[in-house]
């Protein structure tokens, strides 16, 4: 790999015509200037595409009939003439360094992905390097802050369009085939959550993350107990969630579906949280509150 590889950026946009200006921009702003930035508009009703035009030679405009955000990506990223594939969600941006801290990373040729992330979900510290096991547990890659070697893209396939995560489902096949996972320990990618209400989302995203893990422990061979054990981590997870969000009717499915593939103390008492009066919850929540605010002020 050369010392200053060519980076195509890869921006899928579905009706994004609100955001994508700003993303494109962040892209053309970089101190280490990318090769290209290829914008695949997947089948937008709104003005994503007339949008991308405006920057003229500088942006590449690929269009396509909708087909998910995991196709837009294998669709730039075969257009793409780059070593390296940056990913850059439209409702996304990087901050100015972004690619220039990362370079350094991608000259070891074990490096199929690097990623740049100072903290997990849980706000525990991120170290250099992402692996099968950690990663199996939970997924704390932003896809919006990947360089993603070309080579093993191809190699891989790319992205399983058919798969909700198909992010996630990428990151799994690259690790179980042996190649590393890189990390930049700092945060480049102001980061946009998805829209729709949280309830929504914790259902769909289950749902997705679950189907996810089933598809990737078949492929690679993940041995049925450790399955099992996700996909109860999983609905727990999400359960969890939808009683912080009040949304006790999902919380009380999600944790009766993880009960029929495994019981443990843990779930039956999340199961009678769940089943607790909202109003309940709500007094539990301002006490914690209060003791937070206390134990900080002191």
């Amino acid at each position: 790999m050369a010392a200053s590889p060519k980076i195509s950026v890869v921006i899928p946009a579905f009706n994004a015509a609100d955001t994508i200006d700003v993303a494109i921009r962040s892209a053309l702003g970089q101190t280490y200037r990318p090769l290209e930035i290829i914008v695949v508009d997947d089948g937008s009703t709104d003005a994503t595409a007339s949008v991308a035009a405006r920057f003229g030679r500088y942006v590449t405009l690929v269009r396509q009939t909708n087909q998910g955000a995991g196709q837009a990506r294998n669709t730039g990223a075969n257009t793409a003439a780059g070593d390296w594939l940056a990913f850059l969600d439209a409702d996304d941006a990087w901050l100015p360094q972004k690619l220039e801290k990362q370079v350094a990373l991608t000259r070891d040729p074990r490096v199929g992905v690097v990623s740049a992330r100072a903290r997990a979900k849980s706000g525990t510290s991120l170290g250099p390097y992402f692996h099968l096991n950690d990663l199996w547990k939970h997924n704390d890659i932003i896809t919006s802050s990947v360089l993603v070697r070309r080579s093993t893209f191809e190699l891989l396939g790319g992205f399983c369009a058919s798969s909700y995560c198909e992010d996630y489902h990428f990151w799994l096949r690259l690790a179980a085939a042996g190649w590393m996972l890189a990390n930049y320990t700092e945060d480049l990618v102001i980061y946009s959550p998805a829209p729709g209400s949280l309830s929504q989302q914790l259902d769909h995203f289950a749902a997705g993350e679950i189907t996810c893990v089933k598809d990737v422990a078949q492929r690679i061979g993940i041995p049925n107990d450790l399955l099992n054990a996700r996909i109860v981590a999983c609905y727990v997870k999400y359960a969890t969630g939808a009683i912080h969000n009040r949304n006790l009717k999902l919380a009380k499915r999600m944790l009766l579906k993880s009960l029929t593939v495994s019981i443990s103390k843990e779930q039956l008492w999340i199961l009678v949280v769940a089943s607790l009066p909202r109003g309940i919850l709500d007094i539990r929540r301002r006490i914690v509150q209060r003791g937070w605010r206390h134990g900080r002020a002191t």
